[in-house]
């Protein structure tokens, strides 16, 4: 329930939004811009906010918000060396490891291996090289101070991270430990 003391399908209801209640939202090859899943301070967040942006085309974002998402575009920069002047579509979604913690999953693109990222190895995603990123996420409908909304809360991601060849070689050498 949120602070009003109104249910999620209550609050749904009052936005009049398609999205229903639970509803889990994929998306596979997802390119995921501006990650902070650290929950690190910058000039964007404040200190213990975890989140990134799914970056959409414009379709996808347009499909979006005839349902109720609160997605995002605008005109990209025609400086910036990552775009090309043309529009950049976003949804923000929210990685909260309260009472049900997201599974994020990173896999090495050689070595294969496997690690399960809990609140204190999140952060690892900020800084990784993303070969190829699987998501999906759910809709948490709040009620603060009078004001509704919708926020895209993650649920699963799996991310495939580049490893380069001293990686692959020590994921396959056995360490002697001397001691």
């Amino acid at each position: 329930m949120a602070s009003s003391g109104r249910t999620q399908q209550q609050i749904r209801d009052a936005l009049g939004v398609a999205i229903e209640v639970g509803e889990v939202v994929t998306f596979e090859n997802a390119t995921i811009l501006w990650p902070n899943l650290s929950g690190n301070r910058d000039n964007y967040n404040s200190e213990g906010d975890r989140n990134f942006n799914l970056r959409l085309t414009e379709d996808e974002a347009e499909e979006l918000a005839k349902v109720g998402w609160n997605t995002k575009c605008k005109l990209a920069r025609p400086d910036d060396p990552d775009q090309d002047g043309t529009m950049r579509c976003t949804l923000k979604v929210t990685v909260n490891f309260g009472s049900r913690p997201p599974k994020i999953v990173m896999i090495g693109s050689k070595t294969k291996n496997r690690t399960e990222l809990g609140a204190d190895l999140a952060g690892l995603v900020d800084s990784a090289e993303i070969k190829t990123c699987d998501l999906s996420f759910v809709p948490y409908f709040w009620d603060v101070n009078g004001s509704i909304g919708v926020t895209a809360y993650l649920k699963t991601m799996y991310v495939v991270v580049v490893e380069d060849d001293l990686d692959q070689k020590w994921a396959e050498e056995e360490v002697a430990v001397e001691g």
